[in-house]
């Protein structure tokens, strides 16, 4: 879990937890075994303090035509409506920082460790982006649709306008 490799200095910047790094790392080196390098950072909470803290600022979250979708739960467990339209985030930057901070610890491990490694995702899911996702996915009335931030709004324009040029067009169809 990416968030998790962040730890709150005193000062209140967040930084790379080396040691966290370092025991998955260990993992890797440890193992007897191949595997695949899971590294993840989605909707579904684990409990980093980074989340909260990310979740503090709207750009961070999808929104319906409402506004930013709140936290919500599934099956007691938080869920962070992260947005994914826009990359120009804290979210994205710590999401590559904790990424790069593994992926560079993991590439000095020696080749016979590197060749366990037989592959890296960063599979995420995106099912939560159907507020209410605990009582039905948002299938009840009213519907919401996401992700209705600005950035998305705007791609969504200059595409109807390079897929139609013109209101007629539009319209007709």
């Amino acid at each position: 879990p990416l968030l998790e490799l962040f730890h709150q200095e005193s000062a209140g910047s967040w930084m790379i937890d080396d040691g966290l790094v370092g025991r998955l790392v260990r993992t890797v080196r440890d193992t007897d075994r191949p595997l695949i390098l899971y590294l993840f950072s989605t909707h579904f909470s684990t409990g980093a303090p980074l989340e909260k803290a990310l979740a503090q600022d709207p750009a961070n979250l999808a929104q319906t035509r409402d506004g930013p979708l709140p936290q919500s739960s599934y099956y007691s467990a938080p869920i962070y409506n992260w947005n994914f339209a826009n990359t120009q985030t804290e979210l994205t930057a710590r999401r590559v920082q904790a990424t790069r901070a593994l992926l560079d610890a993991m590439c000095r491990l020696p080749a016979r460790d590197l060749a366990k490694i037989r592959g890296v995702t960063l599979l995420g899911e995106l099912h939560h982006l159907f507020p209410d996702f605990q009582g039905g996915m948002g299938f009840g009335a009213p519907y919401r649709v996401t992700d209705y931030s600005p950035q998305s709004v705007v791609a969504f324009r200059q595409f109807l306008q390079k897929e139609f040029q013109r209101i007629d067009r539009l319209n007709r169809v």
